[in-house]
């Protein structure tokens, strides 16, 4: 009951767009120093990040922004299933169009 409750709820769209969000800085330099050390220890192109999504939902083709952490399947054009709510969940949409 509950899966289909969410099914009902989520939304079909496509990501228009995205943009990698700054981090805060870090006003202690020794944090600084810790932020700079853990993010060379996880390695080039590894480190998760947070970016803003522009996506265009099928159902009244509204467009919503939404913020989360970075993730590499995440790109312009595909095609997104977005479930709202007070933390909005975002998954593929295997479905097509």
């Amino acid at each position: 009951m509950a899966a289909s409750m969410s099914e009902s709820v989520a939304e079909r769209g496509i990501i228009l767009g995205m943009r990698p969000l700054p981090a805060a800085p870090l006003p202690e330099p020794r944090m600084r120093l810790v932020s700079h050390v853990l993010t060379a220890a996880r390695g080039p192109g590894t480190a998760p990040g947070t970016v803003e999504l522009i996506i265009r939902l099928e159902r009244g083709g509204r467009d919503v922004a939404l913020v989360q952490p970075s993730e590499a399947w995440l790109q312009p054009g595909q095609r997104v299933r977005l479930t709202p709510g007070t933390r909005p969940g975002l998954a593929r949409d295997a479905g097509g169009a």
